[in-house]
């Protein structure tokens, strides 16, 4: 019993160190304004494939490169994280402190701001309502998230309710088009 304790423990504090590296990385953020960023008629201006997918509004283009060099990871993989804490601070506010403390683990967070990111910020936190106190064991389908794959029960149901208070923001996420069906696009 003691090992299986432990193992809680260490979830927790994964969480809340994956809190605490959010607000790192956000902190650097926003000490990195894009009011010096080179203009668009300018050599070395955001261009195309250039601009770094996704961008935080307001921060430089040159963030993401060097956030990568300071957690030597890829480009891509800062900016995942970036726009992770960004959504979490603009949209999931209750899943980044439920994160901070240690009640929701990173895993679940993830995939919560993966799939709200998109949203418009109430969309997200009635989605995160209604999902949050499952998540963490306080809600009556908790037991669900137990049985089932964990993180992948919120990927499960957070494109369906989504889905259910957003159909643009969905739309926009799978790249919809008259000419495609939708129901191939979501959760396949």
């Amino acid at each position: 019993m003691g090992k299986a304790a432990e193992l809680r423990r260490l979830r927790a504090r994964q969480a809340m160190d994956a809190a605490c590296e959010a607000e790192l990385v956000l902190g650097l953020a926003d000490d990195t304004p894009d009011t010096l960023d080179p203009p668009p008629d300018r050599p070395g201006a955001r261009k195309g494939s250039w601009a770094p997918e996704p961008e935080l509004p307001g921060v430089s283009q040159f963030f993401t490169a060097e956030l990568a060099v300071v957690l030597n990871c890829g480009r891509r993989t800062a900016a995942n994280l970036a726009h992770r804490a960004w959504t979490h601070r603009e949209h999931l506010p209750a899943t980044w402190a439920a994160l901070a403390v240690g009640a929701l683990d990173e895993p679940r967070a993830k995939v919560l701001a993966d799939v709200l990111g998109l949203t418009a910020p109430a969309i997200a936190r009635a989605v995160e309502a209604r999902l949050l106190p499952e998540a963490i064991g306080t809600g009556p389908a908790a037991e669900g998230w137990r049985a089932t794959a964990g993180p992948a029960a919120s990927g499960h149901r957070s494109p369906g309710l989504l889905t259910h208070r957003d159909h643009v923001s969905v739309r926009r996420r799978v790249g919809w088009s008259p000419c495609r069906r939708t129901d191939t696009a979501i959760g396949r």
